[in-house]
């Protein structure tokens, strides 16, 4: 059986333009604040970011249809 795993991953839009994948930041209660991403171990708030479900299959990034077994 082949190793799986799911993340979550922030893409903001920074003042540069660039759109880095993050991690996103969690609140008190374990749970996703909404709009906000790990940068240098502390969360700092994006407007407009898109959350990204990334599936990994052995080690290697798939598409999320092709993640279904």
């Amino acid at each position: 059986m082949s190793a799986q795993m799911v993340t979550l991953d922030v893409r903001p839009r920074r003042e540069d333009g660039t759109h880095p994948y993050l991690l996103p930041a969690y609140g008190g209660n374990n749970r996703i604040r909404p709009g906000y991403a790990m940068v240098a171990g502390e969360p700092r708030h994006y407007p407009g970011v898109v959350y990204y479900l990334r599936y990994v299959v052995s080690g290697k990034r798939v598409p999320a249809f092709d993640a279904a077994p």
